[in-house]
């Protein structure tokens, strides 16, 4: 990208961000988001209610995101409280399996997914009445998927 193209993306980008912000816990049942960075993904999210939000969709920038970053949203109670999360595949996300289990269905892309993440997908998500799919994606290294 040309150093004019960053500086335009991200003035629209804090243009949304400050509309989204102005509608005060936005009620909708279906949020989806795209063309964005996940580290620009919590202010926005967090303008949103939960008492409708049901899926979130996210259409993001090819990247890899650190743990920290990843936990910024997953901490938020729009994140908490929605059936279904879908994050594209190419958007790779360093967040434990944990993060994910009260989802009814999610498609992820995870930095890594031990053996131990997949018992605990057994364990927990296989055996809940709400659980009904989920697509991990991961790439195998050594004693990871």
């Amino acid at each position: 990208m040309k150093i004019d193209d960053i500086e335009l993306r991200r003035n629209r980008y804090e243009e949304i961000r400050d509309r989204v912000k102005q509608w005060s816990c936005a009620n909708v049942e279906t949020l989806m988001l795209g063309g964005l960075h996940f580290n620009e993904v919590a202010p926005i999210l967090a303008s949103f209610g939960v008492e409708k939000l049901l899926e979130i969709k996210m259409d993001l920038l090819s990247e890899e995101i650190d743990v920290e970053v990843a936990e910024e949203v997953a901490k938020l109670e729009q994140w908490k409280s929605t059936k279904v999360i879908d994050i594209n595949e190419s958007c790779k996300l360093d967040l434990g399996i944990a993060h994910f289990l009260h989802f009814h269905a999610f498609s992820v892309a995870l930095k890594r997914f031990t053996v131990e993440d997949a018992v605990i997908v057994r364990d927990n998500l296989i055996k809940s009445a709400d659980f009904e799919s989920a697509d991990i994606h991961v790439q195998i290294t050594g004693n990871t998927f």
